[in-house]
């Protein structure tokens, strides 16, 4: 399946445009080549938008909107002719082209509705652009987008902090200290910025399962520490909930229709282009921001770590959004307030709360003391809760090894477990604060991320094939999404299988012997009482500096 990225300006096409241009309503674009074809396409709100298409359309212009993948979708998708209505888009494709190439150029129409009107499936096109087209037929579709104007920044490593600092510059918000939109590290360092803590879950579909946490208030649902970001940089915040279907649709559309964007709760693994398998279901939470919705396709454009809109379909958003019962489909809006913002008072209260949650947590679990109890069970043949015990069987140890390394290194950290963007926070904070002292503390968080990180490698150690194998598929899917969004699915599916046969391979290989292991969980205790030794030193210097 070849997948494409469509983008309104021909400057930045796939292909060159010989000789084409954008004049008022029309778009021209050579057919490249047959496996492929770069589709140049004028949608309101989007400088880029990936899209899944099939490889047998390449010479169907009509098929590009028709036709979407199961991949990123899920199910596929018709157009159906309908009442057009303000904003909406009308693209008129050439119908001539099934399958054979037609001159050098396909066109496609692009008219921004003015007022309701029916409009015709069929219309006469007439040639005089000279590119090979004589007077034939084309066929008309109408896409119905309720685009948010203005969603510009797209992207981000943490769910969480990438989509408030994502909708703030939609808002307009900037950071006083630089005019500009907030950057990641800042939303963080207000928010709360880092945490720890270490918690071993028995889930009954997918065993023991060990969660390292790695940011302030981790535990949570994350709805106080969304608020408290908002709040912060000057923005008012509404949480909505419901358990009916209509009024949670209805929930979504209506700030959509407001040209608002919608921060929406989700289980994680029933959005189809998350790749987990079915036992991970309505196991981990998930934020995203809703920019967009086709109800001609029944789509949503989604905001999700990656460069550009991910698409998905309407039913299976509204399921991800439902599978969490908890969550009551819960959706947050945002507005600018009309207070202003004091970025100081932010910052100090930022840091107060991290080294509060570091040092004093309501529960020893959720604060750095875990790291010292993961500690003394990581390597402990005696007790019931420990590792040797409770991760007998190979192929468990093996995937609690894995999860280790995935929140440290690929959970929406950026790696180091957050460390290194706290790191940066604190360098702003110091000049925010007039505090020297704090871009010490800075370099003291890098020195921790370069220690979790290496926590994280004692996990999947480069001795073990299949581990150190493993290490390095996860770290790729990671990065594979981030740079590329949806149109590396593919790869990232191929991904996924071999992480499934080595899951297969590790209890038939002798690579991890019983003596390995004992040394492999000996190393991994070394390890967290090293972060643990650096980060409460760096706790300590935070509470000195601001108290």
């Amino acid at each position: 399946m070849d997948l494409f990225c469509v983008t309104g300006d021909p400057k930045k096409s796939h292909c060159r445009n010989r000789g084409g241009k954008l004049t008022e309503q029309r778009l021209f674009s050579p057919l490249v080549p047959p496996s492929r074809m770069a589709l140049t396409q004028l949608v309101h709100g989007f400088d880029k938008l990936q899209l899944p298409i099939s490889p047998s359309a390449a010479l169907r212009p009509t098929d590009t909107i028709r036709r979407r993948a199961k991949l990123c979708l899920g199910e596929s998708h018709k157009l159906r002719p309908t009442v057009a209505r303000p904003n909406d888009v009308v693209c008129e494709s050439p119908r001539s082209v099934h399958g054979t190439r037609v001159g050098d150029a396909w066109s496609q129409t692009i008219q921004v509705v003015e007022k309701d009107h029916w409009f015709a499936s069929e219309v006469q096109r007439e040639n005089g652009d000279g590119h090979g087209f004589g007077p034939e037929f084309g066929v008309r579709h109408l896409i119905r987008h309720l685009i948010v104007p203005n969603y510009k920044q797209f992207g981000g490593i943490n769910p969480y902090t990438a989509s408030i600092r994502n909708v703030a510059a939609q808002l307009g918000a900037t950071a006083p200290h630089t005019n500009k939109p907030f950057s990641e590290a800042m939303i963080l360092g207000v928010g709360g910025g880092i945490g720890a803590g270490y918690m071993m879950i028995d889930y009954k579909v997918i065993s023991a399962m060990v969660m390292i946490g790695t940011r302030h208030l981790w535990h949570s649902d994350n709805v106080k520490f969304m608020r408290r970001i908002c709040t912060r940089i000057g923005l008012k915040s509404e949480v909505k909930e419901t358990t009916g279907k209509k009024a949670a649709q209805s929930n979504l559309r209506r700030p959509i229709e407001e040209g608002r964007p919608a921060l929406a709760w989700l289980d994680l693994a029933s959005i189809p282009y998350a790749s987990l398998p079915e036992e991970y279901r309505r196991s981990f939470y998930h934020l995203v921001v809703v920019i967009g919705l086709d109800d001609t396709n029944e789509i949503a454009y989604l905001d999700d770590r990656a460069p550009a809109p991910t698409a998905v379909s309407q039913a299976k958003l509204a399921e991800a959004r439902a599978a969490i019962r908890t969550y009551k489909n819960r959706i947050m809006v945002a507005e600018q307030s009309d207070e202003p913002v004091n970025l100081r008072s932010a910052v100090e209260a930022g840091i107060g709360d991290c080294y509060e949650g570091l040092l004093n947590p309501r529960i020893k679990t959720f604060g750095l003391e875990s790291l010292t109890q993961w500690a003394k069970l990581v390597a402990n043949p005696n007790d019931k809760r420990g590792w040797p015990k409770t991760f007998e069987d190979p192929t468990e140890l093996y995937k609690t090894l894995a999860w280790v390394h995935h929140w440290i290194e690929t959970g929406g950290t950026g790696g180091g477990a957050l460390r290194g963007m706290y790191a940066d926070f604190l360098d702003e904070a110091a000049i925010i604060l007039d505090k020297p002292g704090l871009g010490g503390v800075a370099q003291r968080y890098r020195e921790s991320s370069r220690l979790w990180s290496a926590l994280a490698v004692a996990a999947l150690p480069d001795s073990i094939p299949l581990f150190r194998e493993t290490r390095d598929l996860n770290l790729r899917k990671r990065d594979l999404f981030h740079q590329q969004g949806c149109t590396a699915l593919p790869e990232i599916e191929e991904i996924n299988r071999r992480l499934l046969a080595i899951e297969s391979e590790v209890p038939k290989s002798s690579q991890l012997s019983a003596s390995e292991t004992t040394g492999l969980l000996t190393d991994l205790r070394d390890h967290v009482l090293g972060v643990y030794a650096v980060e409460k030193e760096a706790a300590n210097e935070l509470q000195d500096l601001v108290p």
